[in-house]
């Protein structure tokens, strides 16, 4: 609980801070479609006498970046981890990654500068004045997932129903493992099962089914 209250404070302050020309987080884009890849850089026009630390939150857990790059908790009372140490005037790659298909979401990247080693939300070791936001959305590719979401049901009845029955709630042949897409793909590519004939189905319209299979709509299809 104490986490989510940082979290959401953290939110809150970094939300109303505007971006200055001097420092700043600057992305190569900020709406993404599935495939595309998406960098984020650190720019300052003068050196950081302290630490510069790099967060986002996902449901509802606030989480740092790492000198690697990587995804870290936040722990209340544990030294939080920098992205950057105390760096020069320049540009800095704090992450790049291509972005899955059937990954669609908004996050909102804070920054903020810090005293080495510290618990950076703790009293007196941040500069309010240096946080930032930059705020990217990752949306599906026109034409795919967004139909093949609309179309689950119909999706489903096409090519699960004759197995699993018309009404995937009673579990027929085990199908409500399909509302995990990862658990659809390995049983499609599993070359001792029965479904190798649904290989030829994309991954979002694999995410379709499932989403659908979790809360079916029988007026859909």
């Amino acid at each position: 609980m104490q986490t989510r209250i940082k979290a959401a404070l953290c939110a809150t302050l970094l939300s109303a801070i505007p971006l200055a020309a001097a420092d700043s987080l600057v992305a190569d884009s900020t709406v993404l479609l599935a495939g595309e890849t998406f960098q984020m850089n650190y720019l300052t026009e003068t050196p950081a006498s302290q630490n510069i630390y790099v967060a986002t939150v996902v449901d509802g857990n606030l989480l740092f970046l790492d000198e690697n790059g990587g995804l870290v908790p936040y722990t209340a009372g544990q030294p939080t981890p920098a992205r950057l140490k105390a760096p020069a005037a320049g540009s800095y790659k704090v992450i790049s990654f291509t972005m899955p298909e059937g990954f669609y979401r908004n996050f909102t990247f804070y920054k903020a500068t810090g005293k080495p080693g510290s618990d950076l939300l703790a009293a007196g070791n941040y500069d309010a004045a240096s946080l930032r936001t930059l705020s990217v959305s990752f949306t599906a590719k026109p034409g795919t997932a967004g139909a093949a979401a609309v179309n689950g049901g119909a999706l489903y009845a096409a090519h699960c129903s004759s197995c699993h029955n018309e009404d995937p709630t009673g579990n027929l042949g085990n199908i409500l493992k399909g509302t995990d897409p990862l658990a659809t793909t390995a049983a499609i590519k599993n070359p001792a099962g029965k479904m190798g004939h649904l290989a030829a189905l994309t991954s979002d319209e694999i995410t379709a089914i499932a989403a659908w299979i979790s809360h079916p709509r029988f007026d859909c299809h």
